[in-house]
């Protein structure tokens, strides 16, 4: 149906309610009456599907419909009969507070007869002033194209949103984990003031284990209060109880009813119930779990899965900045901060699992199969790939006819759910977000101690072993044993899936004494290497023969030196893998790394390896994705068996077929690092040698002059006698190290290279200097180094051009090749020149324009020398 056949559609139903009210039918009318009549034919004339779920779906409670793309909610609506009053409070309230919570920006009130639209997510203001659109029956035809805002056409193109924000009435959206994360550390620091100075003997740590234990208990009986598992209980209980220390002293008594039918470690006893509380702490902070009436209210319902996730890795990065500003950092947020934890976007977390995990429950024939499977997170942090892993055995568990909710999530949380992690608190955050997740009605809940476990995933041994590296406080390292602490799991032969977002640390972050036993124990530690190198080859280890890997990690070992032996034990020990650039993505908001998504299955290698990359968030949920296959032996020409990242088919294949010369520049050229001279040695005075920077020369130009150093002082830092200085003194190209194309220049002047400067000699006499550079500088080499070593990239797009990498570049060269040395000798001559011209003046910029058609011949002569066909040079120049 397109917008005049719908406009045409909607008409009728106008002249259909019309008659309603003419015939004085309205109150037969019933809520379910008006929602098929009307309001479905409705927002079907507006595009949207009721026939599928996964586009319209019918909530559970509190709201009617949730409308979705690409199974991403895009507002909730809900309906009322034709005769309410649609503008009371509590009918705006609902609506509003459903999509609130559930994180979505738009709710919508109808009862046909009227529609409005609320900005659910300004919490500055009240119902009324989160209106955005109100339109009646009788304006749907007249105002039709703001009716259109609410289409699924409208929605794909974001329009709505595009409308508000001139309006400034999108721009105020507050995220509900932004704001709970907000009240929970409010909450925190409420109970750690209130209760220290109510229980000063007690010890700082065991003070903050305390406070989180609270919360979490808190936390709980809100969910079970909004899911209607429990009465209302604590509202009630700062009712009934006027001082501070009776709140306090009933909430424990609470507690110790809760245990004894939960019968779960959450409220097992804890040295919390003997505190005292007269602060008011306690009151303050069960108001604030229950949001601000009128503006935004909390409900643990509607509320996603993964919030609490996003929540308490926000509450890491709270406590990690209140250290920098000088307060304690505590034990837990130190190791959080040197583990390098990103909290995982739940658009990651839902591709990763769903990739990595249904390909094994696609095996499984019956509810005993389905049992054996082990699903594990080695660095489970607060536990949103084990949630996800939850729904989605579930829903396979239910494919089997097993109706039972609470008792299903019971049997997968005790026996298809592993995680482990080093940091204490992130396992008890795991261990209430799992139980929440299964929390469908009152019954006794499962003991998780045994399935998510807090230890060092990559350290294990016996004691004597350990003892030999760490000492005798080696229990210090909370050293995992893999098979004593799951056997059931190893009787298996290992894990079915093993799925995550591992740590990334650099090794220089290490500890000495921890580097020094990993690199006995793991073939990746090597060079440079970073933490989740060492994740993955465990992963491998504990995975069975045939089972799934999927983690998301930067791409960095993709092309490092540092990830040679790493990709090796990877082409080694997988019979499939894929690798999935996501870089192009803001993924980690706050973190400086590219990620790729990684699919391996463990077995014997036969060469089935996909590289696929996508731009941006609706091409992952869309699965609209650049994927090709590649075979291991097209890989293998690459130096260090490299994996590159973010390409399309037509450049891989072009890339292939250049790579296949034999020759290199590592062939004709010696490619040196600059020299480190200390800053303080360097003078602006003229005097023996120039220095030469990155930023003081472009493609082809003269060198500018920068800064000076004396013999003597040189002397101090440099060796004269090593190759690398002598060749410093050399005819040599200069090659800027970051930059967004290979940026290179000619240096007969002896300039000393400083560090982000490469520089490049002659090997011999087989070819010109000239001829090189110009090869260097062409559009041609800079395109085959971006599809090889893109997965190096710098924020802006910026590459760094390093020797290994410089080296591996293909050369093709013809006995004759004066053209190009005398298009590259002009450009250089034309570039000398330029820089003694006033800029913009009429003849530089008409030297200028020379410089660029000797550019673009220099790039024609070298698609000749190269072979290109015109659609592969299309193919260079796109990018």
């Amino acid at each position: 149906m397109d917008k005049q056949q719908a406009k045409q559609k909607i008409k009728e139903l106008v002249e259909k309610y019309e008659t309603v009210v003419k015939e004085g039918n309205l109150n037969k009318y019933t809520e379910e009456d008006t929602k098929k009549g009307f309001i479905q034919p409705l927002f079907e004339a507006l595009g949207w599907n009721f026939h599928d779920r996964k586009e319209v779906s019918a909530e559970e409670s509190r709201s009617d419909y949730g409308f979705y793309i690409n199974e991403r909610p895009k507002f909730y609506l809900e309906a009322k009969a034709l005769r309410v009053d649609l503008m009371r409070e509590d009918f705006a309230n609902q609506a509003i507070r459903y999509s609130w919570n559930k994180g979505v920006t738009w709710a919508v009130l109808t009862d046909f007869e009227n529609i409005i639209v609320f900005n659910a997510q300004d919490i500055s203001k009240n119902w009324e002033q989160k209106r955005f659109l109100t339109l009646r029956y009788n304006e749907y035809i007249e105002h039709f194209d703001k009716l259109w805002l609410l289409s699924k056409e409208s929605f794909q193109n974001d329009l709505l949103d595009k409308e508000a924000e001139p309006l400034g009435k999108k721009l105020q959206k507050i995220p509900i984990s932004a704001l709970l994360s907000d009240d929970l550390n409010k909450c925190r620091n409420i109970l750690i003031d209130g209760l220290s100075q109510c229980n000063r003997g007690v010890d700082k740590n065991l003070l903050e284990e305390g406070v989180q234990k609270l919360l979490d208990r808190l936390i709980f009986i809100r969910v079970a209060e909004d899911r209607e598992i429990e009465p209302k209980i604590l509202l009630p209980l700062i009712r009934s109880n006027k001082a501070d220390e009776e709140i306090y002293n009933a909430l424990v008594k609470k507690f110790c009813e809760l245990n004894e039918f939960y019968d779960s470690d959450l409220f097992a006893p804890h040295p919390l119930e003997k505190w005292e509380e007269y602060s008011g702490a306690v009151k303050k902070v069960i108001n604030i779990l229950h949001g601000k009436k009128g503006y935004y209210e909390y409900d643990f319902k509607a509320m996603p899965a993964d919030v609490l996730g996003a929540v308490y890795e926000n509450y890491l990065g709270y406590r990690l900045l209140q250290s920098k500003k000088g307060a304690t950092l505590d034990k837990d947020a130190k190791k959080r901060k040197e583990q390098g934890i990103y909290y995982t976007p739940t658009f990651i977390v839902d591709y990763i699992v769903k990739n990595a995990l249904k390909p094994v429950l696609d095996k499984c024939q019956s509810v005993y199969d389905l049992k054996k499977i082990r699903v594990l997170d080695p660095a489970c942090g607060s536990g949103s790939f084990l949630i996800k892993a939850l729904e989605v055995i579930y829903d396979k568990y239910y494919e089997f006819s097993n109706r039972s909710p609470a008792e299903t999530k019971r049997t997968i949380l005790l026996e298809n759910i592993y995680g482990v992690d080093l940091d204490e608190q992130a396992v008890e955050i795991a261990r209430l977000n799992l139980l929440l997740s299964a929390l469908d009605e009152k019954r006794k809940l499962p003991v998780l101690s045994q399935n998510i476990k807090n230890g060092n995933s990559l350290i294990s041994g016996t004691d004597e072993e350990l003892k030999k590296y760490f000492g005798k406080n080696f229990r210090d390292k909370k050293p995992f044993n893999w098979e004593e602490e799951f056997p059931e799991v190893f009787k298996q032969g290992g894990f079915d899936v093993v799925i995550g977002n591992p740590p990334y640390v650099r090794v220089d972050s290490l500890d000495e004494i921890d580097k020094d036993f990993w690199k006995k124990s793991f073939m990746a530690a090597e060079g440079k290497y970073d933490l989740y190198y060492l994740f993955i080859e465990q992963s491998l280890k504990l995975l069975k023969e045939g089972g799934n890997f999927g983690f998301i990690v930067p791409n960095k070992f993709c092309v490092a030196d540092s990830g040679k032996q790493l990709r090796n034990l990877i082409f080694d020990k997988t019979k499939t893998r894929e690798f999935f650039s996501v870089s192009q993505i803001d993924v980690f908001k706050d973190a400086a790394n590219y990620p790729v998504i990684l699919f391996f299955q463990k077995g014997k290698s036969f060469g089935k390896t996909f590289l696929t990359f996508a731009k941006e968030e609706n091409e992952v949920s869309k699965h609209n994705l650049n994927r090709i296959l590649v075979r291991d032996e097209d890989l293998e020409i690459f130096s260090g068996h490299i994996i590159p990242v973010n390409i399309d088919k037509r450049q891989l294949e072009l890339v292939l077929k250049l790579s296949k010369t034999n020759s290199k520049f590592e062939d004709y050229l010696k490619i040196s690092e600059g020299l480190r001279i200390p800053e303080k040695l360097e003078s602006n005075q003229k005097t023996d040698f120039k220095i030469v920077k990155q930023y003081q020369f472009s493609r082809y130009s003269d060198v500018r002059q920068g800064s000076f150093i004396k013999l003597d002082d040189l002397k101090t830092v440099v060796n004269f006698n090593t190759e690398r200085f002598k060749n410093s003194q050399k005819d040599k190209i200069l090659i800027a190290e970051d930059a967004l194309f290979i940026s290179a220049t000619l240096d007969k002047d002896k300039y000393i290279p400083q560090g982000g400067v490469y520089f490049a000699t002659l090997l011999g006499n087989k070819i010109s200097l000239i001829i090189l550079l110009g090869l260097l500088n062409s559009k041609l080499l800079s395109f085959i180094y971006k599809i090889l070593f893109g997965g190096m990239h710098m924020g802006g797009g910026y590459l760094r051009y390093r020797t290994n990498f410089l080296y591996t570049l293909p050369v093709i060269i013809k006995d004759n090749n004066f053209e190009l040395d005398s298009l590259v000798d002009k450009i250089l001559k034309l570039n000398k020149q330029l820089d003694k011209i006033a800029e913009n003046s009429n003849k530089w910029n008409a030297l200028k324009s020379e410089i660029e058609k000797t550019d673009r011949k220099i790039d024609e002569e070298v698609y000749n020398l190269y072979g290109l066909t015109p659609e592969e040079i299309k193919t260079v120049e796109s990018l």
